[in-house]
């Protein structure tokens, strides 16, 4: 699953090997089920948002609530009835009231909870207890709500701070990091009773931090692994220099695989000190997304930041390009080095992509549409950014790129079925996050 922020780093040269040619395996792309029975999504707009449900055929909107404010993460009731939503208090708050939704009628019911942070993903597997992932920026934990008399009865810190989360069936997985540094990153699997199991992943580095002495405007540096999980039970995280951690969900025993021959100058920018990357090093972020049949599609982008004796920053995005990983024989295939972004559709692979500096613009790759072969099909809104906000079987939401418009796109076909006006939908698929 993804969770991207854009954070920057400070600028340096980023030396990344290339990948061996894996064999053309063909990637079983299906999107990922709605959350209900007749499609919904949160349609945001600004910092409010309404619950809408959607027309499968068109995913138009065929009733919405009325205005509820802003809602983060999300999960449905073990009977499909109920959505627990997350409610920001405001964008200074870390805290968030956990509200309840009827699905039939999309109106609020029953009182709220109040949890100690930002809700970042939960799991509601009976009646009565759901567990609720919450971070603050300097922690995250596990608090278990009883969801009769809406009280927390249970608090469990994880020791750091929300990576990219994943789920299995009746769990969570969490990449943890260090706040405001670069250190050693831990997993932790979070049970449906609340329960934390959690492993130290040694070679792996996460997080970002902050120099004290950087004044208003900061450049934050680290980097951010890609995190992708086989719901029968294996996790695989993912770091920029093609290190990969893989985790057995059951014994949480670790081994460690090599995507790319690493070079001299790669292995001396993995182990910096976090000092030394704030005199000039750049910061990786990294996004999987587990295909299915041992296929992992991982994407990102590299960020760096100059900072000149007048304070001023320059800044810089390159794209890691979209990469198909075997977990068979950890070979990877390139698809598209000018992506940074992937979504899956039914029967389609969906990147987004282009670089980006503060001096040049440059121009964005458009909608490049994959199939199960890999190869590309066909590429919509070219030399622009367009962003997959969400997708339901065939059908995706794109947002258009800064012209407060969206499509709704046939990605089987290339058509166009509908544009609107605003932000796009979230539909309401997986697991909430």
């Amino acid at each position: 699953m993804r969770r991207i922020a854009v954070l920057v780093g400070v600028s340096a040269l980023v030396l990344l090997p290339l990948g061996r040619s894996g064999p053309a395996r063909p990637l079983p792309l299906r999107a990922p089920e709605p959350a209900t029975a007749v499609p919904m999504a949160i349609a945001p707009d600004g910092s409010d948002s309404r619950l809408v449900r959607l027309k499968p055929a068109t995913l138009a909107v065929t009733a919405r609530s009325a205005w509820l404010g802003p809602i983060g993460a999300w999960v449905v009731s073990p009977d499909r009835h109920l959505l627990a939503l997350g409610f920001s208090a405001g964008s200074s708050s870390e805290r968030t009231t956990l509200r309840f939704a009827n699905v039939g009628t999309l109106r609020l019911v029953r009182q709220g909870a109040s949890l100690d942070g930002w809700l970042e993903a939960a799991l509601w597997r009976t009646p009565t207890r759901l567990v609720a992932l919450v971070s603050s920026s300097s922690d995250v934990a596990v608090e278990t709500v009883d969801t009769v008399s809406k009280a927390v009865v249970g608090r469990r810190s994880l020791g750091g701070i929300a990576g990219h989360l994943a789920n299995v069936p009746d769990a969570l997985v969490v990449l943890v990091e260090q706040p405001n540094a670069v250190g050693i990153a831990s997993l932790a699997v979070v049970g449906a009773d609340g329960g934390v199991r959690s492993v130290r992943l040694d070679r792996i580095r996460a997080g970002w931090s902050v120099p004290d002495d950087q004044g208003a405007d900061p450049i934050r540096t680290g980097r951010t692994p890609g995190l992708a999980v086989d719901p029968t039970g294996t996790a695989y995280v993912l770091d920029a220099s093609g290190l990969v951690a893989a985790v057995d969900l059951r014994s949480l025993e670790v081994s460690y695989h090599s995507l790319h021959p690493t070079s001299l100058a790669a292995r001396f920018f993995d182990w910096l000190t976090p000092s030394a990357q704030a005199k000039g090093m750049n910061g990786p972020m990294r996004s999987a997304t587990w295909l299915g049949d041992g296929l992992i599609a991982l994407t990102g982008s590299d960020y760096t930041a100059t900072q000149a004796k007048d304070g001023n920053a320059d800044f810089t995005q390159t794209p890691a390009g979209l990469e198909i990983v075997d977990t068979r024989d950890w070979t990877t295939r390139m698809l598209d080095p000018q992506a940074y972004d992937v979504s899956v559709a039914n029967g389609a692979l969906l990147a987004t992509g282009g670089g980006w500096s503060s001096a040049d613009e440059g121009s964005g790759e458009g909608l490049a549409i994959y199939g199960a072969d890999g190869r590309l099909g066909r590429r919509l809104f070219p030399g622009t950014r367009p962003y997959v906000a969400g997708v339901v079987g065939k059908l995706a939401f794109v947002q258009e790129d800064g012209n407060g418009r969206y499509r709704v796109v046939d990605v089987a076909t290339g058509h166009i079925v509908r544009t609107g006006s605003g932000q796009a939908p979230w539909p309401l698929v997986d697991a909430g996050f």
